[in-house]
């Protein structure tokens, strides 16, 4: 779906993966994850992040989706969507975190 706005997107299943899979791709901008991983949250991915010495000092952005509004987004760094996600809103959001439209 995201390929279809002009943006290149990589899945990952889990957080370990989704761990992995950002350490692979440096050029990754925004994670759009899901609040609830088989396991974990998308909340803990960003904890993770925050705290591998690999990751840590990248700047990456991140929209979480979720299947259980109202998620109070009072309180989080990061917009929470709701599902199924509102595609003119998706990419609305991107085009506001990347400075514009998908990158060249």
């Amino acid at each position: 779906m995201l390929e279809l706005l002009g943006f290149s997107a990589i899945g990952a299943a889990t957080l370990d993966e989704g761990i992995a899979t950002l350490k692979r791709h440096e050029t990754i901008e925004v994670i759009i994850s899901d609040v609830r991983l088989p396991g974990h949250s998308g909340f803990e991915l960003v904890d993770a992040m925050k705290t591998d010495p690999v990751l840590r000092d990248r700047h990456l952005s991140c929209i979480f989706m979720s299947g259980e509004m109202p998620i109070s987004n009072n309180s989080l760094a990061y917009p929470v969507m709701a599902k199924p996600l509102d595609m003119a809103r998706l990419l609305a959001e991107l085009q506001r975190i990347l400075g514009g439209g998908p990158p060249q």
